[in-house]
């Protein structure tokens, strides 16, 4: 039997067009456009980290720069009117009388002082520290300028950092815990940070800081035949404090 050419085109045509329905069936089994899966979603709140925060700066109170502090604790007041409006009362000397009246020493500049043997000096220099993050651990750290000369003149000095609470509350209670144990200020290099309280973990934001200086000149002191320690000076110049984070 011989088949027409016009047959034999519409065999391959149904042909085609079988293929091509076989072929979207297909399609539509793998998931075509008519085809939906289910899905679900939810919304939590993770939240946000903060990174911590370790700073030293200088200490303001009431709108002021507050600078070291001296006190001779060779004349003690007891006149409460001696406190007003010191930013600080000594601290290595603060206990109280039966009034309550602080015990403090004269507040003097100490650019202006001229010692005698026997006298005996306080020098309170504040700052504040901030101290955040769950694994933050610090080192406090000194460093004298090249202006700092506390040999050969005679004096001892030790110095003690102390934390202080409710500072400013004249006439209130106030607080000065020290921390760590002192040192002799006469250790310290003017090239290189000296690590004075290590291994700090303690948070702190905006906490206020005395590094006491305890200087005496004893009676003891020179030779009364030579004149020995006399002019001499007391020079503490600029000193550095540095927070230092380490390794927890």
């Amino acid at each position: 039997m011989t088949i027409s050419p016009q047959t034999e085109r519409e065999r391959r045509s149904r042909r085609f067009k079988s293929l091509v329905a076989g072929a979207a069936g297909v399609a539509l089994l793998l998931g075509g456009s008519t085809f939906a899966y289910w899905s679900d979603s939810i919304d939590k709140t993770v939240g946000n980290a903060k990174n911590g925060v370790l700073d030293v700066d200088v200490f303001e109170h009431d709108s002021k720069t507050i600078d070291a502090l001296a006190y001779d604790l060779r004349h003690v007041r007891f006149d409460s009117t001696d406190i007003q409006p010191t930013y600080a009362l000594p601290i290595k000397d603060q206990s109280t009388d039966s009034s309550t009246q602080k015990r403090m020493g004269a507040l003097i500049t100490l650019a202006s002082a001229v010692a005698v043997p026997g006298d005996h000096l306080e020098i309170d220099m504040p700052f504040t520290l901030t101290a955040t993050g769950n694994n933050m651990k610090y080192d406090l750290q000194i460093k004298a300028g090249a202006n700092v000369n506390l040999s050969g003149s005679g004096w001892t000095v030790t110095a003690q950092l102390y934390k202080v609470g409710n500072f400013g509350n004249v006439g209130g209670p106030q607080t000065a815990t020290p921390v760590g144990s002192s040192f002799p200020v006469s250790s310290l290099s003017k090239d290189n940070y000296t690590s004075v309280i290590t291994g700090v973990t303690e948070q702190a934001t905006d906490a206020v800081y005395f590094l006491v200086f305890d200087a005496t000149l004893p009676s003891t002191v020179g030779n009364a035949s030579t004149q020995e320690y006399q002019d001499a000076k007391l020079a503490f110049g600029t000193l550095s404090v540095k927070v230092q984070q380490v390794t927890i």
